[in-house]
């Protein structure tokens, strides 16, 4: 049976995000949410059993003897919210109807309590919930509506998710390597997407050349868990596609379209990952060779390196470095990006023509976020080897399993999560000979998802206001995390992953040359002045947020 709730579903949905706030957070009373003004209470408690299930309840109840009425809790503590400990007496229900996370679509998901942890509860204000979370003596008691107890807990969640995505030592945005490049030289082409040097190896004054190094990130960590899982290693070839199109897209935004060549590092726990999936990851790249060059794109192969060290890699990292030389007139610098100009999104989903399957559109980037928000705890226990023991308490949060189906689909989510990385290379070399001197930057969404682009330019403002619609990867990442937009577009690319910006005369050119090669593509937004700095607006499904780095 479900209980009703006051408010729409989004404000609903940021009830639990406060009530999963309160437990990140450590405190120890959770999760009750008691209709307003009455003496009954529709509580809502949440439960980690000791096999490390998810268990949620609804019941009705009403308050102990020893809970004070409302008119005696104001009266006492100058507001409407106390901590009390969940002694109840059901009303309608009986006992509460447990029910395992994740078995009705329509309830709440991915929350989840430490064992032992007491049940709270939240009564009618949120302007006081600072000030008990900080532990100090709660603010005077204001009037609180319940649209404003939701907007409070909104604006709490959109803090704490981006904290506990850096407290697992991953940041979209870098400080850190940006601190650390700070003073070395940035090439010929400062601010552009990527660096370029004199061609020292010819000496041409005409020609510069490029070297990149990227790789699959976590992503293998959870090819890992479904090798493991279901002993097929062929689930790795898809981790060196993902490795070698990090490399070879970004070098496609400075309108470098080959010949490419290319090395990769393999480093592994030889205990742990066999022979096997070296063969896989080897014969992976090797294949994504032969494909490309199908389709106009020439990538050579130098080889490269396979290092056993399990005292320094868990399971496996797969890394390419790739290297070409162009011509410097050639050389699209984004840091000069146009105002006036449109932005063309090319899309991460579906599937293209030189693609074998339809395509998630989750690329290779924010898998620490995927993995431990979307996946149940049972990761946690099963393979303790695919995480750092030091996030050991931000593991694994979600409810799900690899081999459950992702919702609006026919892949299962471990199939959706390791969809290899669309590359856009085909559809480049065609565009960039015509099209090349109308264009004035072009965005690979991998770091930094959306908002990419706020790393280039000056003086100018991205609006992003008619993107695709989300697709179901990013959808069902959304609604099991609970992590508000602004942090989403900073992690992942939410349907587009490569975004070329132009001439508005030349725009439905190349979107035609996409769609040719069967992938979605359209005007999605448009570069404005601004006095200084960088700004960026992003609208997606009516929900708008804005960035701004001076």
């Amino acid at each position: 049976m479900r209980q009703t709730v006051g408010g729409s579903a989004n404000e609903r949905r940021n009830v639990v995000v406060g009530m999963r706030l309160v437990y990140l957070l450590g405190l120890p009373e959770f999760a009750c949410l008691p209709i307003k003004g009455s003496k009954t209470h529709s509580l809502f408690s949440f439960s980690r059993r000791h096999d490390e299930r998810f268990l949620w309840s609804s019941s009705t109840i009403a308050t102990t003897s020893q809970q004070p009425t409302p008119t005696t809790r104001r009266k006492k503590t100058g507001l409407d919210w106390i901590p009390m400990k969940a002694k109840v007496v059901n009303r309608s229900l009986g006992e509460p109807n447990w029910r395992e996370w994740g078995k009705q679509e329509h309830e709440p998901r991915s929350c989840s309590l430490r064992s032992g942890d007491l049940l709270g509860m939240l009564y009618r204000a949120a302007v006081p919930i600072g000030g008990m979370l900080a532990g100090g003596r709660p603010p005077p008691r204001r009037p609180c509506s319940w649209k404003k107890v939701s907007s409070a807990l909104q604006r709490l969640g959109e803090v704490m998710a981006a904290t506990t995505y850096e407290q697992r030592g991953v940041s979209p945005d870098k400080p850190d390597v940006k601190r650390a490049v700070a003073e070395i030289d940035p090439g010929i082409f400062p601010g552009a997407f990527c660096k370029a040097i004199p061609d020292v190896l010819t000496g041409s004054p005409e020609h510069c050349m490029l070297l990149h190094a990227d790789g699959a990130g976590t992503k293998s960590a959870l090819a890992y868990v479904h090798f493991r899982r279901h002993g097929d290693p062929t689930v790795f070839r898809g981790i060196a596609q993902d490795s070698l199109v990090m490399n070879l897209d970004d070098l496609l935004c400075v309108g470098a379209t080959g010949p490419y060549v290319i090395s990769n590092t393999i480093g592994r726990n030889a205990k742990l990952v066999p022979s096997s999936v070296l063969q896989e990851i080897i014969g992976g790249y090797e294949a994504l060779i032969g494909h490309l060059a199908q389709h106009g794109v020439e990538v050579f192969s130098c080889g490269g390196e396979t290092a056993d060290v399990g005292d320094l890699v868990r399971t496996v990292i797969v890394d390419t470095t790739i290297a070409t030389r162009m011509l410097r007139g050639d050389f699209i610098d984004c840091s000069r990006v146009k105002p006036g100009h449109v932005i063309v999104g090319f899309a991460s989903f579906g599937k293209a023509t030189y693609e074998a399957a339809d395509n998630s559109g989750i690329g290779t980037n924010g898998f620490t976020a995927a993995r431990h928000e979307v996946l149940s705890s049972r990761f946690k226990v099963e393979y303790p080897e695919s995480f750092a023991p030091e996030i050991a308490d931000l593991a694994y949060l979600g409810s799900s399993d690899i081999d459950d189906m992702l919702p609006g689909t026919s892949a299962t989510i471990g199939e959706a999560l390791l969809s290899p990385t669309r590359t856009y290379a085909p559809v480049m070399v065609r565009v960039m000979p015509k099209y090349r001197r109308h264009i004035s930057a072009v965005f690979h969404n991998s770091g930094g998802g959306l908002t990419k682009c706020l790393s280039f330019g000056n003086g100018v403002t991205y609006e992003k206001t008619n993107l695709f619609d989300v697709p179901p990867v990013f959808d069902f990442i959304r609604r099991q995390s609970h992590l508000p937009l602004r942090e989403l577009v900073r992690v992942f690319n939410m349907g587009q992953r490569m975004e070329l910006v132009c001439d508005p005369s030349v725009a439905s050119e190349i979107v035609a040359v996409s769609q040719e090669y069967g992938i979605a593509a359209k005007v999605i937004g448009k570069v404005t002045k601004r006095n200084r700095g960088r700004g960026l607006l992003i609208a997606i499904e009516g929900e708008e947020v804005q960035f701004v780095q001076e």
